[in-house]
């Protein structure tokens, strides 16, 4: 959520897609999130992972194995 009091700079954890996520969704989930982790790194950027908790619309696209991935900007909690 942009503008949230609670703001992080976040990166969707491939590795913590449900357990029923089809397999061919997870190699790419995981590479989206090695990308991000990367820049962040090489810019010296301050970031954290944050979990796939079925809060966006990422759980369409990973239920049907469609790779997701993305940035977390914070949450109203």
């Amino acid at each position: 959520m942009l503008g949230s009091s609670n703001y992080m700079f976040g990166i969707y954890d491939g590795r913590t897609a449900k357990n029923d996520t089809p397999p061919k969704a997870l190699p790419g989930s995981n590479q989206v999130t090695a990308l991000f982790r990367d820049w962040f790194i090489r810019n010296k950027l301050p970031w954290d992972y944050t979990d796939f908790s079925g809060r966006s619309d990422y759980a369409a696209f990973l239920a049907e194995g469609i790779v997701a991935g993305g940035l977390f900007s914070g949450a109203d909690d």
